[in-house]
């Protein structure tokens, strides 16, 4: 059997990111992962300064991904990949060629073109991919897909998810250089629709037929900073908005669900707490203490009683903890169960869509998805 403590390299993820220290508590909160080695930076400052708050030995802090893989390979586990969306293909390329399993920040890549390259190359190599979606990491989340499952909600007549920031509204926020611009999906899709189209594949096991969308752009920045998406599916219909322009809004995540038995309402603001809406007109709120549950109350979900909630860490730590154990699972050569993570093929599909949502938005029609 192989060993339960996993040796893992980090490539990208400095004190000076945004999630990079996010993916470190969250390692170190579950201790099912050793960071053996990192490439943080290609500033050389900030690379020793990095690995040396994250704990690591100076000698296993390196200054390039090929001697890193030449040095370490023999006793990597994985590599989680925290590089700018952008940057991600060809080190994701590197390691897979040298046969090390991928744990990548979402989303997969910039464009649909690389991103069915990784999933041939992955796909051809037969690695163990994961990409850390860490918002199916909520209990409450992993709850609303266990009512769907079991047709608690009768039939889906329509959903809403909205992600709205003030990121360029508000003028003392800090941007990231890389967020500054767009690519060939514009960043926005990238940061946030990514998450939203990960959530409803997550809670109904299906990607849209079609899609068709409505964009703004930031005047100072040109930058894409605010869509509305309709989707359309076989049995259901769904809107999303996501915007980096809503002032007042600090990642305002909602999820609604529309039943012909119940609905059903989530906010990341309140994230222990369900939301459910009968047709007799009767509201009840559910959280950890409620007995009706089947997911929010399991014990592996605490990280203390109910009335002492958890959040955007735990659901990260809940991520990593399935990886490893899937990741235990296909090191031992056994059949991994993709139930709560995203694997390379969701991971492609993802960029898929985002990349009809940007083509929908640019030539106001509506546009068929190509899901693999």
């Amino acid at each position: 059997m192989i060993k339960k403590i996993l040796k893992i390299a980090i490539v990208g993820g400095s004190i000076k990111s945004t999630i990079g220290n996010t993916h470190i508590k969250a390692i170190s909160l579950n201790k099912k992962f050793s960071i053996q080695c990192g490439f943080f930076s290609r500033d050389k400052k900030i690379n020793i300064m990095s690995g040396k708050i994250y704990n690591i030995d100076k000698n296993k802090i390196y200054s390039n991904i090929k001697t890193l893989i030449q040095k370490e390979k023999k006793v990597l586990d994985a590599a989680i990949i925290l590089t700018p969306p952008n940057k991600r293909h060809e080190i994701i390329k590197l390691f897979v060629k040298n046969n090390i399993s991928i744990i990548c920040e979402k989303p997969l890549c910039s464009n649909y073109n690389e991103s069915i390259k990784i999933y041939n190359l992955i796909k051809k190599k037969k690695v163990f991919f994961a990409s850390t979606y860490n918002y199916c990491g909520y209990p409450a989340i992993r709850e609303i897909k266990e009512l769907i499952n079991k047709n608690s909600l009768g039939t889906i007549k329509s959903f809403n998810f909205e992600m709205p920031l003030q990121t360029f509204a508000y003028k003392k926020n800090k941007i990231t250089s890389w967020r500054k611009k767009d690519y060939s999906i514009p960043t926005l899709y990238l940061d946030l629709c990514s998450h939203l189209i990960n959530i409803s594949k997550f809670i109904f096991n299906d990607y849209p037929k079609k899609v068709i969308s409505s964009s703004s752009k930031n005047k100072k920045y040109n930058v894409i900073d605010d869509v509305y998406v309709w989707l359309k599916y076989n049995n259901t219909k769904g809107s999303l908005w996501f915007s980096k322009n809503a002032l007042g809004q600090r990642n305002s995540l909602k999820i609604r669900i529309f039943g012909s038995k119940l609905s059903v309402e989530w906010n990341h603001s309140a994230p222990e707490n369900l939301t459910i809406f009968d047709n007799k007109g009767r509201v009840e709120i559910l959280d950890r203490a409620s007995p009706k549950l089947k997911i929010m109350n399991k014990q592996k979900y605490f990280t203390y009683s109910s009335g002492h909630p958890n959040g955007f860490l735990d659901a990260f730590s809940n991520i990593y903890s399935d990886i490893c154990d899937e990741l235990i699972k296909y090191k031992n050569r056994k059949k991994v169960n993709y139930k709560y993570l995203v694997d390379i093929k969701e991971s492609t599909n993802i960029i898929s869509v985002l990349n009809s949502i940007k083509i929908s938005a640019n030539n106001s029609k509506w546009v068929k998805t190509k899901i693999i």
